[in-house]
C-alpha cells in the first residue's frame, strides 16, 4: 500500500467518522471497525503505522476497545493472537481494555491466548513475549483458568522457561502453584529422569519433598527409594524427626489419625519401606538421638519410641561420636524421658 493510499484510506476514514458513523455496528462476522482495523495486520501489506493510525482515529472517536462478538472477544483479544502488535496493544490498554478480559466461550485470559499462538521463529517469538511482559506489567493475572482449568502460568511452564519464570513470582494461588509442580513433576518423571538424583547435599527429590505431604504420593507413585541418605548420612526417618510441624503429614499416611502432639504414623510409613529404625547418620546418631537432642522450647516432636516396636526393634546401646546412647540424652532432658526408654528396654 503506497504513502497516498494510506494517506487516501485514513481521509476516507475520518470522513466515515465525520458524518456519524455507527463505530459500534457489527459486520456479517460480528467484527466492529475497531477489530476490522487489528484484522488488518494479517495482511502483509498494511504497515503497523498504518493500522496504529486507524485504531488511533477510531478511539479518538469514541470507539470502545471492550466491545465484545458472539465468542466474547475484544480487540485486545485478536492483537494478542495471530495479529499480534505491541504498539497496538498499548494503545488499547491506554484507551481502556481490561488486561485480564476473558473470552465467553472458554473464558481465556489475554496471557492465555498470547502464550498459545507463541512463534516458533525467534523474531516474532521475542515480540510475543514483549506483549506478555507488557501486559504482567499491566496488571495481567496469570493465576487465573479457563473453564478447563488451565492458567498463563501453567500453561508458560511448558512453552518458555524465561516466561515462566516472569510469571511464577506474580502467581499467588497455592492451588495454581501445586498444578505446576505436580504437571511438571509428572512430566519429567514421565520422561524418565532419575528419581533418585541428588543435589550438592545429597538431597533426593523425596528428601526435598518430606516437608509438602502431597507432593510426597507422585515420588512414591513412581517408587521412590525413601532409604537414601544425605551427605551428612540423614534418611528419610532422620528428617522427619526433625520437622517441626510433622503433623501436617498425617495427610500421607492417615488423614483420620489422631497421634496426640507428634505422629508416630510418619515412623511407621517410613520403617514400612525398610529404613532401619537404627540407622545412624555422619556423627553416630540414630532418629532417638536426634529426637533427645530437641531443642524443646522451639517445638514439639514426634518420639521415634511411639512408632514402633521399641522392644524389639531399637537399639538402645547404639552410642554417637560422643559415646552417648539415648539414654544418656534422655536421662538430661527429664525423668518422663528416662523412663520411657527404660520401659522400652534401655538398659
Amino acid at each position: 500500500m503506497g504513502r497516498e493510499n494510506k494517506k487516501t484510506c485514513r481521509t476516507i476514514l475520518k470522513l466515515l467518522i465525520d458524518a456519524g458513523g455507527d463505530l459500534e455496528q457489527l459486520n456479517g462476522g460480528q467484527l466492529t471497525a475497531l477489530k476490522l482495523a487489528v484484522k488488518g495486520r494479517q495482511s502483509a501489506d498494511v504497515p503497523s503505522q498504518c493500522q496504529r493510525d486507524m485504531l488511533r482515529l477510531l478511539l479518538d472517536a469514541g470507539a470502545s476497545p471492550k466491545t465484545t462478538g458472539h465468542n466474547g472477544s475484544t480487540a485486545l483479544h485478536l492483537i494478542v493472537g495471530p495479529h499480534l502488535s505491541l504498539e497496538a496493544v498499548k494503545l488499547l490498554v491506554e484507551y481502556g481494555s481490561d488486561p485480564n478480559q476473558k473470552n465467553s466461550t472458554s473464558d481465556e485470559t489475554l496471557l492465555y491466548i498470547a502464550l498459545q499462538f507463541r512463534s516458533k521463529k525467534q523474531a516474532k517469538m521475542e515480540a510475543q513475549d514483549a506483549v506478555i511482559k507488557y501486559l504482567i506489567e499491566k496488571g495481567a493475572d496469570p493465576n487465573v483458568e479457563d473453564n478447563k482449568g488451565n492458567s498463563a502460568v501453567q500453561t508458560a511452564m511448558f512453552v518458555s522457561v524465561d516466561l515462566f519464570k516472569t510469571l511464577l513470582p506474580k502467581c499467588l494461588d497455592d492451588g495454581v502453584k501445586q498444578k505446576c509442580w505436580f504437571g511438571l513433576s509428572r512430566g519429567l518423571l514421565g520422561d524418565g529422569i532419575d528419581i533418585e538424583m541428588q543435589d550438592q547435599q545429597g538431597l533426593t527429590l523425596y528428601l526435598h519433598c518430606l516437608w509438602y505431604p502431597a507432593k510426597v504420593s507422585v515420588f512414591e507413585k513412581y517408587k521412590a527409594r525413601v532409604g537414601i541418605a544425605d551427605n551428612l548420612g540423614k534418611h528419610a526417618l532422620h528428617h522427619v524427626r526433625g520437622l517441626a510441624h510433622l503433623a501436617t503429614l498425617n495427610y500421607t499416611f492417615d488423614s483420620n489419625s489422631s497421634c496426640g502432639n507428634g505422629n508416630p504414623v510418619a515412623f511407621k510409613y517410613l520403617v514400612s519401606f525398610g529404613i532401619s529404625i537404627n540407622a545412624v547418620n555422619k556423627d553416630g546418631q540414630t532418629a532417638l538421638h536426634l529426637y533427645e537432642s530437641r531443642d524443646v522450647h522451639k517445638s514439639r516432636k514426634a518420639n521415634p519410641i511411639d512408632g514402633f516396636n521399641c522392644k524389639s526393634d531399637a537399639k538402645f546401646d547404639i552410642k554417637d561420636r560422643n559415646g552417648l546412647t539415648a539414654l544418656h540424652l534422655g536421662s538430661m532432658r527429664s525423668v518422663s524421658e528416662f523412663n520411657k526408654l527404660v520401659e522400652c528396654g534401655a538398659d
